[in-house]
């Protein structure tokens, strides 16, 4: 009688466990992943339009070749725009998978202020993707790939291979940004990508000043800023033509009697390169003047180390900055 009942029970239950097997195959099989690679930002007007770059995964297939789609919203606000590319998209969106963000030229101060505080408090994006500008995000991310599925990998590779051949260190990631807005002097080096025919490549590196592009650095110019500011431990640069090679570099800014020292140990026997490095740097530092950034953090280093007389100037900074004089000595 028992296994009579249970085997009833069985014929009852089988069939709906089954149906439930089935249920679960038809949901999953046969769904896409979009999974983005990057993030554009560019404006018009008063609205933001957003990019993301998707690659799309088939979950019943992942060793197909993958798609790549350009995602579009617009809005008066980023949510908004957010809103637009999640409809836009007929698969939830995955953003733990994304390598870049890129800031197009148009992109405002306030804007750009908007996109730091989305990306960083998106709990889905790492703090180590990368912050790129360019004259325009949408056609930077609609450029060929190079050797991965999708133009933000491609990114990360260009960066990481300029990284390694100059020596620079690209303080572009977003953990990096963010740390410079919280800063006493809010002033960060974003490196420039521009789009042409398809194609991308480096373009030096723009300055921002409180959310703002300030300053355009050309390469050689690069070069120079990574070594006043000690992100420069080695590599190469062109200055009128000519190539010049540093080993090993280290450098420090101190403050006396009204007046900044810079100190650059470039280990290289070769004193016309100290010359060209020493003359760039003033160059740099009168541009700097100019544009009245201080694009080598000489506020965030007094404020380090002499707080109350930082709190003294700060009241007037730009004009501590422009009375300012730097002699650069390069051993």
């Amino acid at each position: 009688m028992k296994k009579a009942l249970v085997f009833a029970l069985c014929l009852l239950f089988c069939p709906l466990l089954l149906c439930g097997c089935n249920m679960q195959e038809r949901f999953t099989a046969g769904t896409n992943k979009y999974l983005i690679a990057a993030l554009g930002f560019d404006e018009v007007g008063d609205e933001v339009r957003l990019y993301m770059e998707a690659v799309i995964v088939n979950s019943d297939d992942s060793a197909a070749e993958k798609k790549t789609e350009l995602l579009y919203g617009g809005g008066k606000t980023l949510k908004s725009a957010l809103g637009e590319c999640m409809r836009a998209a007929a698969e939830p969106l995955e953003l733990s998978h994304t390598a870049a963000a890129v800031i197009g030229e148009s992109i405002s101060a306030k804007r750009y202020e908007e996109i730091c505080d989305y990306l960083y408090n998106e709990r889905q994006i790492t703090l180590s993707i990368l912050l790129l500008s360019s004259p325009s995000a949408r056609e930077l991310l609609s450029c060929e790939t190079v050797s991965s599925a999708a133009v933000g990998y491609d990114l990360t590779g260009l960066i990481e291979q300029y990284d390694g051949y100059t020596g620079t260190k690209s303080k572009c990631r977003l953990y990096e940004i963010e740390n410079s807005r919280r800063k006493a002097v809010n002033v960060a080096a974003m490196p420039s990508v521009k789009a042409q025919n398809g194609k991308f490549s480096l373009d030096g590196a723009y300055v921002f000043k409180d959310g703002e592009r300030v300053l355009k650095l050309d390469p050689s110019q690069v070069f120079l800023y990574a070594l006043a500011v000690d992100l420069q431990t080695r590599g190469r640069a062109n200055f009128d033509g000519k190539e010049i090679e540093i080993k090993r570099a280290k450098s420090d800014i101190s403050y006396k009697n009204g007046k900044f020292y810079l100190t650059v140990k470039a280990d290289t026997e070769n004193a016309a390169i100290k010359k060209e490095v020493q003359k760039g740097i003033e160059a740099l530092f009168l541009l700097s003047k100019s544009a009245d950034v201080d694009l080598f953090g000489i506020g965030n280093r007094l404020y380090k180390r002499d707080k109350t007389f930082f709190e003294k100037i700060s009241r007037d900074y730009s004009q501590f900055y422009q009375n300012a004089c730097l002699e650069v000595r390069v051993q």
